[in-house]
Formats: structure tokens, C-alpha cells, sequence
């Protein structure tokens, strides 16, 4: 018998939920169960062109409400769908098992130090997200979360049975590592210790406490460069003109949006990983730099202690000079040796896409006789 398996993709459009959701195309194309029949309802302006064993639909002029209380329901009426795998952050409103990949953090966070950075607009819009997600949440059959730390906050949270939490983490995307990797010119010194924070500008990602980092890094003279890979939108101008009237773009450099493909070769070129973040579900960036034995150090928060455990550096991100002395840990060759050490330990715990999508299936087909 076929099943027929709809995967909301709604809101995946860049960053991690893109990755995320590139890699289960070529896994449903390459690797589909026989008997699932997968269609991915995709952001209308993501382009793919592998997708000869699924069906995709791109028909989105639906604002987020009417699609997930009104119009979802609709298709998954039209094409008789036996069962939702949402990757997107908010559930469908549906009397079919859903499966619900969750990986917006911000549901299970509620610290002053990550909501009281956000503007009035991101407030409104996040407050409003949340209790979206908190009304619809009741239509979930199992829930997806990405590490431990998820899984405890959510049953903390919302109260949810251990037995409908699965825990289905992050994995790396092989492809870009395994291959030959692209060289593309980079603005930075060869002579410096160079620490990158490779994300986008976002209040949780806590970028502008590299300024004060930068300060001090100026002033003790110190041979550092923090790297940075913002594309050179408006809202992100304001952010880096700062750097450049505080005349320290000789420490914090930015590189510009970098194409994944090129990522591997980024890595290569530098000698750290710097993620001072406040808020992550799983971040794919701590995965690349334990496969590529890149240094890390990051925010002694429990989400980035769950990934790294003790193969991390880690500081008070909300200290410029915890930041400051633990960057200074990077000259310190054999507890680098030791700290990289460790990564054989994550390594093995780091499953496939292609693993982790024969798990899912395995999830799907108990779903579906549930």
C-alpha cells in the first residue's frame, strides 16, 4: 500500500531550516521508502532541480495564518494525504498525525536577557509566533527535537509525554566537505589568530559584544581577528559602519555572505570558531567545526554544553573579558591538542542525513499504523 507523506517546507528559506531541508529532498530522492509517496510543499522562491522521485508544490501567496489554520488543511484534503512531516516552526491544524520537527528555540525560552534584546516589531512577532505555536501544538502525534536540552525544556514547558518526543538532531551536509574544496579570496591577514563567527545578524546571536571584544583586543595589542560573514543588507549597514567609526575593522572583519560550498575552504583558513549566540536549537556550525578539528569557543549556555560537552572552550557571553581571556586560551597548544581530542567522541554520535532519514521513515511507518 502507498502512503502518501506531506512535507511542510513553508518557512524554510535560508539558514539552518534550508539545510535541513535540502538534505531531506536528496534523501527522499536517493533513499525513499517504497510505499511513501513524499510531497514537499516548498517557499515559493527556492529553486531545486533534483526532484525526480518526489512532488513539490510552490504555490504560496498565503500569509502564515490562513496557511496553517485554513488553506494546509485544504491540500492535504486535495491530495489525500495519510500524514504531515512539518519542518517549519509552527504546526498545521490537522486530524492527521503530524509529525513536528522543532527547532525554533524561541518557544522554549523565556530568559529576559534573549526577549528583552528584541526590538517592539520582533517582540510583537515572536509573542504572536508563541502562542500560535502553543494553540496549535495540540494537533503534534510526536514531536521532533533536536537535542536533549530541546526535549527537556519542551516537556518542562508544555508539559508533553516523554513517549511523543523523539530526539532527531543536526547533522552535517557531507557533500560541500567531501569535495574539492572552492578557494575564494578572503580579506584576511595571514599573521593574525583568526576566530570565526560564522552566522547571521540576529538579536540572539549576540554579535555586537564583539565590539567591546574588539576593544580589548586592540588595546592589549593582541595578534586576533575576528571574522564575520554578514551580506551587506540594511539591516545589516548600521552594525557594521559601527565597526568602521570605532576604527576597529583591523580586528572584526567582515567577509561578506558566504555560498555553502565555499564554507569548507573557509574553515581551512582559519584557527577558530567565536559563537558568543544566547538561543540555539541545534546549530550546524558546532558539527562543522568538530568535523574540520576547528577550535570552539562559545557561550557556557546549556543548549551549546548538550552539543559540545567538554570539547568546548567556553565563556559569559554577556562578558566582553570572559570572551577576551578565553580567546587567549588559543596559544595554549596542547589544551587546543586535548580539546580537538574529544571531537572523535561527538564524531560518533554524529549521525548521517542519510541515517537519520531511514529514522524518520521508521518513525513515519509507526505513525501511520498508530
Amino acid at each position: 500500500m502507498k502512503y502518501k507523506i506531506f512535507v511542510n517546507a513553508k518557512n524554510n528559506h535560508f539558514a539552518g531550516g534550508k539545510t535541513i531541508l535540502l538534505n531531506l529532498i536528496k534523501c527522499a530522492n536517493l533513499n525513499s521508502n517504497h510505499n511513501l509517496d513524499y510531497i514537499f510543499y516548498l517557499p515559493k522562491d527556492l529553486s531545486i532541480e533534483d526532484n525526480k522521485n518526489i512532488s513539490i508544490i510552490q504555490d504560496d501567496n498565503f500569509n502564515n495564518l490562513y496557511y496553517y489554520f485554513f488553506y494546509c488543511n485544504k491540500l492535504l484534503k486535495k491530495y489525500k494525504i495519510d500524514l504531515v512531516v512539518n519542518i517549519s516552526d509552527i504546526p498545521i491544524r490537522t486530524n492527521i498525525n503530524q509529525i513536528f520537527l522543532f527547532d525554533w528555540s524561541y518557544a522554549i525560552y523565556n530568559e529576559d536577557y534573549i526577549w528583552g534584546r528584541l526590538s517592539l516589531k520582533d517582540l510583537i512577532f515572536k509573542k504572536l509566533k508563541k502562542s500560535i505555536f502553543k494553540i496549535l501544538r495540540k494537533n503534534i502525534s510526536l514531536y521532533l527535537a533536536q537535542t536533549n536540552t530541546a526535549k527537556k525544556r519542551l516537556v518542562q514547558f508544555y508539559k508533553i509525554p516523554d513517549k511523543r518526543i523523539e530526539i532527531f538532531p543536526n547533522s552535517i551536509s557531507l557533500d560541500h566537505f567531501k569535495s574539492k574544496k572552492n578557494k575564494i579570496e578572503l580579506s584576511i591577514k595571514e599573521n593574525k589568530k583568526k576566530f570565526l563567527s560564522l552566522t547571521g545578524y540576529y538579536p540572539h546571536k549576540n554579535l555586537e559584544i564583539l565590539i567591546d571584544v574588539a576593544k580589548l583586543i586592540k588595546k592589549s595589542n593582541k595578534n586576533y581577528q575576528i571574522l564575520l560573514t554578514l551580506e551587506l543588507s540594511k539591516k545589516n549597514r548600521k552594525f557594521i559602519k559601527k565597526i568602521e567609526d570605532l576604527k576597529l575593522n583591523e580586528v572584526i572583519v567582515n567577509l561578506g555572505s558566504i555560498d555553502q560550498k565555499n564554507i569548507p575552504f573557509l574553515y581551512s583558513q582559519v584557527d577558530a570558531l567565536l559563537l558568543p549566540t544566547l538561543l540555539e536549537s541545534f546549530s550546524g556550525t558546532y558539527i562543522e567545526s568538530i568535523y574540520t578539528k576547528t577550535p570552539i569557543f562559545t557561550s557556557k549556555l546549556d543548549f551549546a554544553i548538550d552539543v559540545c560537552e567538554d570539547a568546548a572552550i567556553y565563556f559569559d557571553p554577556f562578558d566582553a573579558k570572559s570572551i577576551f581571556n578565553s580567546m587567549s586560551l588559543i596559544d595554549d597548544k596542547e589544551l587546543i591538542r586535548v580539546k580537538i581530542s574529544k571531537y572523535n567522541k561527538l564524531l560518533k554520535k554524529n549521525i548521517s542525513w542519510k541515517t537519520l532519514f531511514t529514522k524518520l521513515q521508521k518513525m513515519i511507518l509507526k505513525e501511520l499504523i498508530s
